[in-house]
């Protein structure tokens, strides 16, 4: 995000090196803002939000909510879009793609658990996070019409040959159908 970073992070050790972590990300965050933006000063004027996740389920939710940030606020349609590539984990657990930020990452249980091969939990990944998104309503279901048409793929195919049908004659004959060849 433009104004805040996001981040997951399993606790190993103690609660005074993940401190210093924090603040060692968050110094960087800010300097770069700060940089980018011609500014001088805090960025971050609390301390970061810290949630307790219970188990694998509720981390890739928590996964897919922080990827989504950015189209929930319109930046952009779908989260591997992201400006700051150099820091998306979105990218690296969907394409694979490395940077210095990636380097650091640790694998989710779960995510390992979605294919023998990167390419297959990429995959995967890119599935769920779709599904995440249809179920929030962050993208289009693509199972739904575009059209006129609400339905099974069955029924809707037949609709649309129908409407098709229709309108070949409308414009081969430049008369209107009769009401009742009008599928309804």
């Amino acid at each position: 995000m433009a104004n805040h970073a996001h981040e997951v992070d399993e606790l190993r050790g103690t609660l005074r090196s993940y401190s210093e972590h924090m603040r060692r990300a968050h110094g960087l965050f800010g300097l770069r803002f700060n940089k980018r933006h011609r500014r001088i000063g805090k960025v971050a004027h609390d301390r970061p939000k810290t949630l307790s996740v219970q188990d694998d389920d509720r981390l890739k939710n928590l996964m897919f909510y922080i990827d989504c940030n950015p189209v929930r606020a319109g930046i952009t349609a779908h989260p591997t879009d992201i400006r700051w590539k150099e820091f998306s984990s979105c990218r690296f657990y969907s394409f694979g793609e490395k940077n210095s930020y990636t380097d650091m990452l640790t694998l989710p249980k779960w995510y390992l658990k979605l294919g023998d091969t990167a390419r297959k939990r990429q995959r995967k990944y890119r599935s769920l996070l779709d599904r995440y998104m249809i179920e929030r309503g962050l993208k289009r279901d693509p199972k739904m019409s575009q059209g006129f048409f609400i339905g099974g793929e069955l029924w809707m195919e037949e609709m649309r040959k129908k409407l098709a049908k229709v309108l070949g004659k409308k414009q081969a004959g430049g008369k209107d159908p009769p009401e009742e060849a009008v599928p309804g």
